[in-house]
């Protein structure tokens, strides 16, 4: 009888050591270290509420940046779905956004923002729809995110932009690009943040 409940000790003790070992060994306790490609100035614009925000409310937070615009009937409605599943994916994670900046700011006003994000259900704590003037949002995403965008251009009724998602992490550094028309790169996206958001705590 001594020896069971010696037994039974000696395995109560050993269970989580057991599995802090296992998680070690998955590298549940280790963050990927992504590279850093740039860092991104300082901006502030107005987010569907009307209330103004920018960089200095996404501080020690992980973000994906993306670029829509409501009128859009090719890309947009592809990417929004990818960020979709993103945000239910990381929908408990506290330190993560989800920002989409529109390309067309004479049209999406915050009231047009606001109506799109309901009918794409973003989560108005999560996912923010932010606007500004069209020499602001050029200047971020072409010298900020170093991404392609034809100013004021339109082929076809649709702005060229690029499909693309940016992580970003707390620090406002990007730190990688990824295809939101490709699957592959959308799983290591998720992937990659998950790295990053384990790190900033």
């Amino acid at each position: 009888m001594k020896n069971k409940i010696v037994v039974g000790l000696t395995l109560l003790f050993l269970m989580p050591i057991i599995a802090i070992g296992v998680l070690l060994g998955i590298d549940a306790f280790r963050f990927k270290e992504l590279p850093v490609i740039t860092k991104l100035p300082e901006f502030r614009f107005t987010e569907r509420t009307g209330q103004e925000f920018g960089s200095q409310e996404l501080k020690n937070k992980v973000w994906v940046g993306s670029f829509v615009f409501t009128s859009c009937s090719t890309q947009c409605p592809l990417i929004v779905t990818e960020l979709q599943k993103i945000q239910k994916a990381l929908r408990f994670k506290d330190n993560f956004r989800i920002v989409s900046f529109t390309l067309d700011p004479l049209t999406d006003t915050p009231e047009r923002l606001s109506s799109y994000a309901s009918q794409a259900k973003a989560d108005p704590y999560k996912w923010l729809f932010l606007t500004a003037d069209n020499q602001r949002t050029q200047n971020l995403i072409q010298k900020g995110f170093i991404l392609p965008s034809i100013e004021a251009e339109k082929a076809e009724g649709d702005i060229v932009h690029s499909s693309k998602l940016v992580l970003v992490d707390g620090g406002g550094r990007v730190r990688g690009y990824y295809d939101s028309l490709e699957s592959a790169q959308m799983r290591s996206l998720l992937k990659d943040a998950k790295s990053l958001i384990r790190g900033t705590y």
